[in-house]
């Protein structure tokens, strides 16, 4: 039952195209739960929807569609940031994209091609 609630949860926080709410059933005059398209919320409704967020929610994959990209966090002082930032700003990038391009240089300048 965790599960079951951690998963509408998720639904939830996909916003108005995952919501639902109650509506009566015409032919029973009972409650089912349904998307705001109509749609019949069930378990593969469900299952599509974690799905779909999987896929779409974060930041795009650098390893390949639906697989996720290794990390690596490290720290910096408030002015190391600051200056990161800002040359950053001026060529146009994030602080990531030009963090991960000095990585690889480092990397390509320092590894043993011979070994």
């Amino acid at each position: 039952m965790a599960q079951s609630i951690g998963t509408l949860n998720q639904i939830h926080a996909v916003g108005a195209e995952a919501s639902h709410r109650q509506r009566a059933c015409p032919v029973r005059n009972s409650w089912r739960s349904t998307c705001r398209r109509g749609n019949r919320i069930d378990q593969a409704y469900v299952d599509a929807a974690v799905e779909h967020v999987r896929r779409t929610v974060g930041r795009p994959s650098l390893t390949g569609p639906g697989e996720r990209s290794p990390q690596v966090t490290f720290r910096l002082t408030p002015e190391e940031k600051a200056a990161a930032k800002a040359l950053a700003e001026r060529e146009g990038k994030t602080v990531s994209q030009m963090a991960r391009e000095a990585f690889a240089r480092y990397i390509r300048e320092n590894t043993d091609h011979a070994a």
